[in-house]
């Protein structure tokens, strides 16, 4: 078994009767291949099969359940592993699949790349990701589909502090923060993510949580609950609780729940108030129980009033 077989199955891809028998024999031996530990021809294969137009056309199937895409989804998964972060060809290498409409194909290719990174940082070692493949990375916040969503955040949580100040990347996720609710929230917990890293980060992803912060007197409540649920974990850092103080958070969501009578809509905000809290006050309990003591007050009256709408934020808060 040597390259060439593997080109002479990869040619017959093109005849859709061989196509189910080709693609089974490539996974077959690709495993048999990844047994040998034979790191040359495992690269020579992986970047063949990836750069070949008929794999990436049997890529392209249109329903998820077929044995055509089962097995080429094993393929490149498998095919994935075989990668290192480090090859420049490497963008090159995962174009067609970061651009293929499937979410699947793009998910195997998002969490793939997530593994080896933390591996690495496991190992304290740092991995430069290229720009042209960390754009690519980026272009995954905006999927609808949150298993690619999620990994982009992983992925860019870990490579993204050594080009924040890129122009090209604020300006990028800046431009996100015009979309969707779901692609806004996903930077707000990318930056959240990047900010609780150390006080320099935090100054330098200001820009964006800044913009979280204006968020709070929209009319979208949902977004706005959203938004205090991912900005509680800074005060996980002595210097993130230390912004919020600065920007005033705490203070202007306090004189919300105070004057919830004044704006009835906010009564829908109350129980994402209470868990922004009570998260604060899991690692900075005294801060919040000495310096916002009207929050345990508005706590003890949603669980006497019996508002069945506040009562599972209410004793989920005070569990905490």
């Amino acid at each position: 078994m040597n390259e060439n077989w593997f080109c002479e199955q990869i040619s017959n891809l093109n005849v859709q009767e061989n196509r189910l028998t080709a693609l089974s024999e490539i996974r077959i031996r690709l495993y048999e291949i990844s047994e040998t530990s034979d790191v040359q021809l495992e690269t020579l294969i992986t970047n063949r099969l990836l750069n070949s137009p008929e794999f990436i056309e049997c890529l392209n199937c249109k329903n998820e359940v077929t044995e055509q895409c089962e097995l080429t989804a094993d393929i490149l998964s498998i095919c994935m592993s075989h990668l290192s972060l480090e090859q420049s060809t490497l963008p090159t290498i995962l174009e067609r699949t970061l651009t293929n409409p499937r979410s699947s194909i793009k998910t195997i290719v998002f969490n793939t790349i997530l593994k080896q990174l933390e591996r690495q940082r496991n190992k304290k070692k740092y991995v430069q990701i290229s720009t042209e493949l960390l754009i690519h990375i980026l272009n995954g916040l905006k999927e609808d589909d949150s298993k690619v969503g999620l990994p982009a955040i992983g992925i860019l949580t870990i490579v993204l502090e050594q080009h924040i100040n890129d122009e090209c990347m604020k300006n990028k996720l800046l431009d996100m923060l015009t979309s969707n609710e779901i692609v806004k929230c996903r930077v707000y917990e990318l930056a959240v993510n990047l900010a609780k890293q150390s006080a320099s980060m935090l100054y330098q992803v200001e820009f964006l949580l800044d913009r979280a912060l204006s968020e709070l007197d929209n009319d979208d409540v949902l977004l706005q609950v959203n938004i205090l649920e991912i900005l509680a974990a800074l005060a996980e850092q002595n210097h993130g609780l230390l912004y919020l103080e600065n920007r005033q958070v705490f203070e202007i969501i306090s004189r919300r729940v105070e004057n919830v009578d004044q704006n009835p809509i906010d009564q829908l905000l109350i129980p994402g108030i209470m868990k922004f809290f009570g998260k604060t006050a899991l690692v900075q309990p005294q801060k919040i129980i000495v310096d916002y003591s009207h929050m345990m007050q508005c706590l003890f009256e949603s669980i006497l009033s019996e508002n069945v709408s506040i009562l599972p934020a209410a004793f989920d808060t005070f569990g905490k």
